[in-house]
């Protein structure tokens, strides 16, 4: 009798679980500060961390890794995490769409919200399709349509006589932002180790090769929208926050046709991903989950009136979660190392 064997997630979904609507915001607030090096940060930083987590992926699939209650806490955090940043996109989502257009788009917004929940309420999988065919979507669409319309002579005499900064290479506290974002990039990974694992238990290499692959795209798609974010800077001088930088580009280079579809998607994107956040906390720890939301509503609150940047707000979940992340593998190696003592020791 042949045993069925159980098939990994899609390609589609990896690529979805680890591209956030957030990381289209910290790509392009990573550009303002860093210029053209931002983009290969960020992909660096993410092969970076992929690379390390090859190890407890091995790890992983041999059972070596043991419970602690450590990983609770490590969910608990970055849940916090998704729920507050998203709230702050959506509200700032909300508040472009009445300031860059009308209220046709805060309509047409609210009308596709319900539509949404009606169709996908209980299609987990469908909801990850609908959300990377939309970024993917973006991805192509806009940088292609700013580039078109400025030009790329355009676009170098702008950045090189109005923002020459952005074209050094050389960045001041570039290398602490590898570091950053490296740490926390490897803390959103080894919490999905579980589900990772699904990747490579049954032959470890072509795991490896296919989660590098989704790697591969998600460096794609990032590159594509810091690339879009250098190439909207023009000889207006950036004085908005730099939350607003992404909306202030749009309402600037995208026509009020177009510029519905893009809020359209944006919003559906974060839509998607805050459902999904709240989807990853068991049934059972319902009073944990409504006390984890208000407290990421507070924070979001706050967080707009003293002007956090999204960016801020992603490293410093980032760097908690990678704090927790090493205590955990520390007590892991001790762990281990006291079992082989222990052997040795009886031998």
């Amino acid at each position: 009798m042949i045993v069925p064997q159980a098939f990994p997630p899609s390609l589609s979904k990896l690529v979805s679980v680890w591209l956030t609507i957030s990381l289209l915001f910290v790509s392009g607030q990573a550009v303002y500060s860093y210029g053209a090096l931002a983009g290969f940060i960020i992909i660096g930083s993410f092969l970076a961390a992929f690379v390390l987590l090859i190890p407890f992926l091995w790890m992983s699939r041999r059972k070596l890794m043991k419970n602690s209650h450590l990983l609770p806490l490590l969910n608990a955090i970055l849940f916090l995490e998704s729920v507050t940043i998203h709230l702050l996109i959506l509200f700032l989502i909300l508040n472009a769409s009445l300031r860059y257009s009308s209220y046709l788009i805060l309509f047409v917004l609210t009308v596709f919200l319900l539509a949404l929940i009606v169709l996908f309420r209980n299609k987990a999988d469908s909801l990850h399709t609908v959300k990377i065919s939309i970024l993917l979507g973006l991805a192509v669409f806009l940088p292609n349509y700013i580039f078109l319309q400025k030009g790329l002579e355009t676009v170098y005499h702008n950045l090189l006589h109005y923002h020459p900064r952005f074209l050094h290479i050389e960045q001041e506290g570039a290398i602490l932002l590898f570091f950053l974002l490296t740490a926390t990039f490897f803390s959103k990974m080894f919490s999905q180790l579980p589900w990772l694992d699904r990747y490579v238990e049954v032959n470890f290499s072509k795991g490896i090769q296919k989660l590098f692959f989704g790697t591969l795209i998600w460096a794609t798609i990032i590159l594509a929208f810091s690339s879009m974010t250098l190439v909207s800077f023009t000889h207006t001088k950036l004085l908005h926050h730099e939350n607003e930088l992404l909306f202030m580009m749009l309402g600037q280079q995208v026509e009020r046709g177009f510029l519905i579809i893009v809020y359209l998607s944006l919003f559906t994107s974060t839509i998607i991903e805050l459902s999904g956040a709240i989807r990853k906390l068991a049934p059972e720890h319902s009073f944990l989950k409504f006390g984890l939301a208000a407290t990421a509503i507070i924070l979001t609150g706050y967080s707009h009136q003293l002007g956090i940047s999204i960016i801020t707000l992603f490293i410093s979940f980032g760097f908690i979660s990678s704090i927790i992340c090493l205590i955990y593998i520390i007590r892991m190696f001790l762990h281990h190392l006291n079992i082989k003592t222990g052997k040795v020791d009886i031998n």
